[in-house]
């Protein structure tokens, strides 16, 4: 039984790393990070603009109303099960750029490969 909890701790811990996000410059007052790095341990890591992310979408709530506007969010989120597989990229990130494209916008990228390093 001890062997099981050990083992569980492990894996609660390395799917924790696996999904960390660090800030790669510190943020000015009143904004977030000018850009951030989500980790991902299968398909590689994320480099996302955030500064431009808030200069484009003026609002936090595209993507906060979603999850914490606090680094390791995301982290916490699939930690507690509160996020689906693959939520965040699909689910917000690829839909907002497809929905700009589509509408003949300037848009960011849009397949998986584009974006995991």
């Amino acid at each position: 039984m001890n062997v099981k909890i050990a083992v569980a701790a492990v894996l609660a811990v390395v799917m924790i790393a696996a999904f960390s996000i660090a800030a790669d410059n510190p943020a000015e007052p009143g904004k977030g990070p000018e850009k951030l790095t989500i980790t991902v341990e299968k398909k590689g890591d994320v480099k996302l603009p955030h500064r431009l992310h808030q200069e484009t979408l003026k609002d936090c709530k595209v993507c906060h109303d979603v999850f914490p506007k606090k680094l390791g969010g995301i982290n916490e989120m699939k930690a507690a099960g509160k996020l689906e597989k693959k939520q965040v990229m699909n689910k917000q990130c690829i839909k907002c750029h497809n929905e700009k494209k589509n509408a003949g916008a300037k848009s960011g990228p849009t397949t998986c490969t584009a974006c995991h390093s």
